[in-house]
């Protein structure tokens, strides 16, 4: 089984979008996925309680629980756990970092983000993990997600190819519990988050996930 973390110090960043729709597009490639929502906030566990689909599960939780959640979750044969945690929480973040495999930093195309980044990466750093920026929210008529993503990797920081773009098929399936990719399974959204899924499976330490993103994409191929 495989854990990853969704880490940032920054509210409003897109932590949550980014999990359910992963966690969506596991589900899809035949990956058994629980997603752990430990923001006060719930947004992933409202998101999922609006769900009618019962995967990905939804568990809202708190810190101290982890260790327990991810040994219950192995025993279940789930393949993959998504952690989404709170803005401004150091000692929650250290505490998803640790049992992570793999942290992903949203980052929006911001000053302000790009600000918070040294804070949010620190939860990584402590946990000595490998982490990735991933830029959400990308304008595509400016310049400034360009400008963002070359002073992150300026500052030495690692930053997904892959962007999610500010768009409205992100917010559209939120009312009934859906992702991008169940909206409009055509769409540029959709087509974001599969192509960020297909490089996470890519990854250092996430390839146990590749196999079944392969046999999916055949999968979709053969029904074409």
């Amino acid at each position: 089984m495989l854990v990853i973390s969704l880490v940032s110090s920054k509210g409003g960043c897109g932590k949550s979008t980014i999990a359910t729709n992963l966690a969506v597009e596991a589900v899809r490639s035949g990956v058994g996925t629980v997603i752990i929502d430990l923001d006060s906030q719930a947004t992933s566990w409202n998101w999922g309680q609006k769900r009618k689909a019962p995967m990905p599960q939804v568990v809202a939780s708190q810190a101290p629980a982890l260790p327990s959640l991810l040994k219950e979750a192995a025993a279940q044969g789930v393949g993959l756990v998504v952690i989404d945690t709170p803005p401004r929480a150091d000692t929650v973040g250290v505490q998803a970092a640790k049992v992570s495999d793999y942290i992903l930093v949203p980052c929006q195309p911001s000053g302000f983000d790009l600000d918070a980044m040294s804070a949010s990466l620190m939860a990584a750093q402590i946990a000595g993990k490998p982490a990735t920026a991933i830029i959400n929210g990308a304008l595509a008529s400016s310049s400034i997600t360009d400008d963002v993503a070359d002073a992150l990797e300026a500052g030495g920081v690692r930053v997904a190819p892959v962007r999610l773009g500010l768009r409205v098929d992100f917010r559209h399936p939120l009312p009934r519990g859906d992702a991008a990719s169940e909206w409009d399974a055509k769409g540029k959204a959709a087509q974001e988050v599969s192509a960020l899924w297909a490089w996470l499976c890519q990854q250092e330490g996430m390839t146990a996930l590749q196999h079944a993103h392969t046999t999916a994409t055949q999968h979709e191929v053969s029904r074409a």
